[in-house]
């Protein structure tokens, strides 16, 4: 997946990164890599249409400055089917859907045939009109990181994709039975997206990194074919101010998907205060597990417990399973926090019921099995949390797209988890799958991508291979402290890691220096009672008394 101006050790752009996308583009369509020796084969036994082999073939070649200009071309050149409008090529863009996330050739294909009731789905078009699009791009390339092209090409793609899958859903309401309440649900969806793109307009420099993140969270249209989601999203009509509620729920969901959990906490208090919970029970108990969410995301677990205890028992009395199991997985990542190991056990069976009575809409059983791994992962329970991730990685294969970040997260911690169990082997393979899938979803320039380095770093530390470790994770620190400064809660981890591999080196004083540093950064940050604060000293601490122990 290597461009090759990064494999001669020469500097790169974005223009390696899309190398890189085209690479496992190549392999989606025609399942070959694209130098390998099955390769030309493979495409002359594939119905590929050329136009696209023409667009990868470009972002493929070897001198950069023959690629693409950006990622924005190249994601406009693949939606630019020549013959969208007079036929439709089956499987291929099935595969193009799943490889790219742009489902343009279907949506062709419906257009005509939801024409009759166009009007009703202009507010797609509303949110996603060419002035926002270039309001939105002018604000995240303000931001001045070095990904922020690449992401908003990548924002720009699912937010396209998003309002053409709902506007034709929208559409299709027209003339059914049950059209009122489907419509209502799908109008709700409309209230999320709009406050989304506002969160993103908003992103500072910061907040950048959690913007795909966020957009990926975007629910899908046809999930208000689910009678549990319908019931949440879809069960009333709403008066002017129960609208103006709903849109401010919206947008303490995309502040704390964005990363800015104090600024949701304080909206999602405020909001919950003004909803009278006898007369709106299913707004009341959203805003309560909203709350519960945003505070534990903060470190705040008393508030954390009483939003999200409140939530669930209010939408468990009003029928709202939706919202109880979204409040359960809640408590379970309560109780992981706080070593509850007994109680986080009766909520995953409680999460585990709700998913299965609802027909385990948009991944649930996913959810709560990933929930549960880390359970019992941090209950030291390690062979029973590897059973459980790998149930939770075949419930992502089933349940979400070929490449999906949530898939890459599983891998990642089934690779940590591994590296705990002493399989290096194994680790490293996981882990490197997951870097394989971020690098494709996210980009090379990204700062999520530190995550992965810092799990590479442990495993060459574990391995002995203390001068690796170190280059690696000091590289990392170098990459955040460019996106983010050098006093933001992100480079708390990556600094306490790079103290434990100079402990092991022996560099006892600099390690107390970078620990020190890291707590300072974290009080800063996070405020002095914030739980990993103490994590940062007992981290050092226990490397401190491993090195005595040697």
């Amino acid at each position: 997946f290597m461009a090759p101006e990064q494999f001669r050790g020469e500097v790169v752009d974005a223009r390696a990164d899309q190398f890189s996308f085209c690479v496992a583009l190549h392999l989606a369509l025609w399942g070959a890599e694209p130098a390998g020796p099955q390769a030309q084969a493979a495409r002359e036994r594939g119905d590929v249409p050329a136009w696209i082999g023409a667009v990868v073939d470009r972002g493929l070649a070897q001198d950069s400055n023959e690629r693409w200009p950006s990622m924005v071309e190249l994601l406009a050149a693949l939606r630019d089917d020549p013959a969208a409008r007079r036929r439709r090529w089956g499987a291929v863009a099935m595969a193009v859907t799943v490889a790219v996330g742009v489902g343009l050739g279907a949506w062709q294909v419906e257009r005509e045939r939801v024409q009759s009731c166009a009007e009703v789905s202009g507010g797609a078009a509303q949110l996603w009109g060419e002035a926002r699009q270039a309001e939105l791009r002018a604000a995240m390339l303000a931001t001045d990181t070095d990904y922020a092209e690449d992401t908003w090409a990548r924002v720009s793609m699912r937010l396209d994709e998003w309002s053409h899958d709902w506007a034709s859903a929208r559409a299709q309401t027209c003339g059914r039975p049950d059209a009122a309440e489907h419509a209502r649900c799908l109008d709700a969806q409309l209230v999320d997206a709009e406050a989304l793109v506002d969160v993103v307009g908003d992103s500072e420099r910061a907040n950048l990194a959690e913007v795909l993140g966020l957009v990926a969270s975007l629910p899908e249209p046809q999930l208000c074919e689910r009678p549990a989601y319908r019931a949440v999203r879809g069960r009333s009509a709403l008066d002017d101010r129960q609208r103006e509620r709903r849109a401010e729920l919206a947008r303490v969901w995309a502040l704390r998907g964005g990363g800015r959990h104090g600024e949701a906490r304080a909206r999602a208090r405020a909001l919950l205060e003004s909803i009278e919970r006898d007369r709106e029970a299913a707004l009341w108990s959203e805003a309560s597990v909203s709350w519960g969410r945003a505070a534990l995301s903060a470190g705040d677990y008393v508030d954390a417990r009483e939003g999200l205890e409140a939530g669930y028992f209010a939408a468990s009395g009003s029928g709202l399973d939706r919202v109880a199991f979204e409040a359960s997985v809640g408590l379970v990542e309560l109780a992981t926090e706080r070593a509850e190991f007994e109680l986080g056990a009766l909520w995953v069976r409680q999460a585990e019921v709700l998913a299965e009575r609802m027909g385990d809409a948009g991944g649930d059983r996913a959810a709560v099995a990933v929930a549960r791994g880390r359970l019992l992962a941090r209950a030291g329970e390690l062979e029973a949390a590897e059973s459980v991730l790998d149930e939770a990685a075949e419930a992502v294969a089933s349940s979400h797209a070929p490449g999906d970040p949530l898939g890459a997260q599983v891998a990642l911690e089934r690779g940590e988890l591994a590296r705990a169990m002493g399989e290096h082997a194994r680790s490293r393979r996981l882990v490197e799958g997951a870097r394989t899938t971020l690098l494709t979803v996210l980009g090379g320039s990204h700062p999520h991508l530190v995550e992965v380095e810092l799990a590479l770093a442990r495993i060459e530390r574990d391995e002995g291979d203390l001068r690796g470790a170190r280059s690696r994770v000091e590289s990392a620190l170098e990459r955040q402290v460019r996106v983010h400064g050098r006093e933001h809660p992100a480079v708390v981890e990556t600094l306490v890691e790079l103290a434990v591999i100079l402990a092991r080196q022996g560099s006892v004083d600099e390690a107390r220096e970078r620990e020190a540093e890291a707590r300072a950064v974290a009080v800063a940050t996070l405020g002095r009672d914030h739980p990993r604060v103490a994590w940062i000293g007992d981290s050092l601490a226990a490397e401190m008394r491993r090195g005595l122990d040697e």
